[in-house]
């Protein structure tokens, strides 16, 4: 026979258990949602990096072609094709400029950047290119 005492503790006991397993519920929830956020921000990260590989090799591949046009400056050429030449550069300055504002850097700070990178050709008194 079962005393009010005791089943007053069964009851005290029931109520511990129920309580625990609801907060396991809960800590079970906050757990996933907390995986799921670390699963999206680990899946952003990833696609953030992929963009950046992308631009990385937009601007390599620019670079590349403005460092063979300035090699193409060096060698023995006319005036004219030294100016042509030199003015597909700033072409080439505005893809890099285009392309490092859409990577979210701010357009001055990219003309900026292009512009230490490869700085204006000096010109003499009359305006021409001086020779290089």
């Amino acid at each position: 026979m079962t005393t009010s005492n005791e089943g007053s503790h069964t009851q005290a006991v029931s109520h511990q258990v129920n309580a625990f397993i609801d907060g396991l519920k809960e800590a079970i929830v906050v757990s996933m949602a907390a995986a799921a956020e670390g699963i999206r921000l680990e899946s952003e990260v990833a696609r953030m990096m992929q963009r950046m590989g992308a631009y990385h090799a937009v601007l390599e591949g620019i670079e590349s072609q403005k460092q063979a046009l300035r090699q193409q400056i060096k060698q023995r050429r006319s005036k004219a094709e030294k100016e042509s030449l030199r003015f597909q550069i700033k072409l080439l300055d505005q893809q890099t400029i285009a392309v490092l504002t859409r990577s979210g850097l701010p357009a001055e700070v990219a003309k900026q950047t292009v512009t230490r990178q490869l700085p204006e050709p000096t010109r003499d008194d009359r305006g021409r290119f001086a020779k290089t």
